[in-house]
Parts: structure tokens; C-alpha cells; sequence
């Protein structure tokens, strides 16, 4: 599905999943590399979250009509917070456990510290990683919001598909953004 512009190209996506209400869509490919911050690991303000949901030029959204921008419906996600950062948490009751083989990524998601936020356009967690339907496997390594059990790495999943980590301040992985976008009856 194509939907929106990037540095004036069309956006590719594959629809992960949909109901009536919604597709969710994930983009075909890497649009950009990003750090994810330059000082955390903590999803809620990390720089690549607000360059994701900025329309102001050189934002990610800054060519996408504001026709298109009301199409993006705002969704409470989980974001898993690392140990250093529990003082956060909004839900769970222990650490997220790191695995790198893939399957085992989420293994105990739900336990896991985390804290809920509205959303627009974000990056996938391990848990979207491993539930969703659509094609992991990406030409460059790129971002998760799930981080690592210190205060600045974060999950990374690379070309063959293992999910290791990197610093959050690391330039050169790929941002893969998500939505749930609005159909049109």
C-alpha cells in the first residue's frame, strides 16, 4: 500500500494487520537512519518519536497532506521500560528478558515494566515485532522502542532477523515507522 511522501518519494507499506475500523500498516522498508537519542533509551522522549510525529519541515510527516495526517488514528500502546528507568512505569512487575533469537524477543511482555502512551506514528515494539504479519527482514539493521536492560541501549533487529542491541545514540540504523490508518468508507 503506498500512503504519504518521504523527501519526496511515496511511502511503501505492508499491511501487518486490520479489522473494519483500520489497516496497520508498517512501512516496506527502512526510510531513514536515525539515533534514537542522544541520552536514553526512554521511548517517550526520544528524539526519533518526535521526528516520527512532526509536520514541521524535515519532520517525517512534513509532506504527508493534512488529509492523510487525520487519517493516522492515535492508538495506547506499551512501551517496555529498562530496570534503570522503572521509577516510569505505568504497568508490569519485572524486567523484560533478553533474548536475540527470534520467537523468543516478548517472552514475558506482558509482566514486563512498561508504561502506556498515545501514539501516532512509532516504531515497533518487540512484542508488534514478533505478532504482527509482515516481512521482518529488512536490508539494514533497524530500531525497536524496546530497550535494553540499561539506560541507553536499545533493540535493534538486524537483516537476518535476530534482535540484538545498540546504543541509542548510534546514527547509522534504520527507523521502520508504524500507524493505524483510518479506512475510508
Amino acid at each position: 500500500m503506498v500512503f504519504g511522501k518521504y523527501q519526496g518519494k511515496e511511502v511503501v507499506w505492508d499491511i501487518a494487520a486490520q479489522n473494519q475500523r483500520y489497516f496497520f500498516l508498517v512501512a516496506h522498508d527502512t526510510i531513514e537512519k536515525k539515533e534514537f537519542d542522544r541520552n536514553t533509551n526512554l521511548w517517550s522522549s526520544a528524539s526519533l518519536r518526535k521526528w516520527l510525529n512532526s509536520s514541521e519541515k524535515g519532520g517525517f510527516l512534513a509532506e504527508f497532506s493534512p488529509i492523510d495526517q487525520k487519517r493516522i488514528l492515535s492508538a495506547d500502546l506499551k512501551s517496555v521500560l529498562s530496570p534503570a528507568l522503572v521509577q516510569y512505569k505505568t504497568v508490569g512487575s519485572q524486567p523484560l528478558f533478553w533474548s536475540a533469537l527470534p520467537g523468543d524477543t516478548r517472552q514475558n511482555y506482558s509482566q514486563a515494566y512498561g508504561i502506556i502512551m498515545k501514539e501516532k506514528v512509532f516504531i515497533l515494539s518487540v512484542e508488534e515485532l514478533e505478532q504482527l504479519d509482515f516481512d521482518r527482514r529488512k536490508t539494514e539493521p533497524y530500531w525497536l522502542r524496546t530497550p535494553y536492560s540499561n539506560k541507553d541501549a536499545v533493540r535493534v533487529v538486524f537483516p537476518y532477523g535476530y534482535t540484538y542491541h545498540k546504543k541509542a545514540s548510534t546514527t547509522t540504523i534504520g527507523v521502520v515507522p508504524a500507524l493505524y490508518l483510518e479506512k475510508l468508507h
